[in-house]
């Protein structure tokens, strides 16, 4: 038995139909601005859904020879609809496990075993800690003072820096030590870098250097970079620390990245959050110096106010006018920024 070919009302119908279906989708986007959840989720996918029905419809309806090339551009609008809602599903079922591919957040930069034996020195100790999971984590304590205890400040880097870049940077912090590990992967570090990984270990270079009998375990500070500003964050939250330095910092991250674009602000709605500062922010307590380069187009200025805004201490915002996401290389300035904010909470804690 042959099925009945669709009459116009029908067509129409389904067409009427379709339509709410994409005005559902709309409103769940616009929703997805100010909430997030699972029914955002279902409407966005029945809009983008009824997007494809409708544009389907449209295009097999015309017939006529005049037609032929609005056919050819509905088939076309028609073949991206529906590219976009498996991209929407794609997205939504796999976002962790893209997450947790290292190149998604870390682009690893190794050192040479040569390269790392020349950088001993008096005031440099090698660093080698092992996680529960037996890979070594290796860097670097510089000691910048001879006392017999020291504040300690704990350094995270950006998505592809390697730890001993920072040696020349960090002997200014006198009466400091300060802990340069490299996440894994990195320098001389074992194993493959993730989030939860990176996040995990911050907790075990905090421990471990804190059981020291040559660090002070009441002072001490988390300091991060660009994606490092998350691992700090997070250590802030996890464990007491006396102040937080962030540079170039971000509220959260996605897969989408930090800045919003046109083809993917639909995709807002369902991106999960990836070193999520933003929600760590208000149950920490601890001051914090937050930089930023008012020029910066990898971490717009204003992610990193959302995170300043949400923080539960005091907080102190400086802006580098001009300055891009590499201000901590580029003026010396931030450095002496840097140094003041730990002279106060250093004062502030003695007092």
């Amino acid at each position: 038995m042959k099925a009945k070919p669709l009459t116009i009302r029908r067509t129409g119908e389904l067409q009427l139909a379709a339509i709410f279906l994409g005005i559902a989708g709309f409103l769940a986007y616009a929703a997805s601005k100010f909430t997030s959840g699972r029914l955002v989720v279902i409407l966005t996918a029945a809009g983008l859904l009824g997007c494809v029905i409708t544009l389907t419809m449209l295009a097999f309806r015309l017939q006529a020879p005049g037609k032929v090339i609005l056919k050819t551009v509905l088939s076309l609008l028609t073949i991206i609809a529906g590219a976009y809602l498996i991209l929407f599903g794609f997205v939504y079922f796999f976002q962790d496990v893209v997450a947790n591919q290292t190149s998604s957040f870390f682009q690893p930069k190794t050192l040479s075993v040569e390269a790392a034996q020349a950088l001993d020195a008096p005031d440099v100790n090698p660093l080698d800690i092992t996680t529960p999971d037996g890979v070594h984590l290796r860097g670097w304590l510089v000691r910048n003072s001879d006392a017999e205890k020291l504040p300690l400040l704990i350094y995270f880097g950006g998505s592809g820096s390697e730890s001993s870049e920072m040696l020349p940077l960090v002997r200014k912090f006198d009466g400091w030590s300060v802990a340069l590990v490299n996440y894994r992967g990195f320098g001389l570090s074992e194993g493959t870098p993730t989030q939860s990984n990176a996040l995990e270990d911050a907790l075990l270079i905090y421990d471990s250097l804190t059981a020291r009998a040559d660090i002070d375990p009441d002072h001490v500070v988390a300091m991060g970079y660009s994606l490092g500003t998350g691992v700090a964050v997070y250590l802030s939250e996890q464990r007491p620390t006396m102040g937080t330095i962030l540079v170039s910092p971000y509220d959260y991250w996605s897969l989408i990245g930090l800045k919003q674009t046109p083809l993917f602000a639909p995709l807002s709605g369902i991106m999960k959050p990836y070193f999520d500062s933003l929600s760590r922010a208000p149950g920490i307590h601890a001051p914090l110096l937050c930089l930023i380069g008012s020029a910066d187009v990898f971490i717009p200025p204003e992610r990193s106010l959302n995170l300043v805004n949400a923080w539960g201490g005091e907080t102190e915002v400086l802006s580098f006018p001009g300055e891009d996401h590499g201000l901590l290389f580029h003026d010396n300035s931030s450095w002496t920024d840097i140094h003041e904010f730990l002279s106060k909470i250093w004062a502030e804690r003695l007092n």
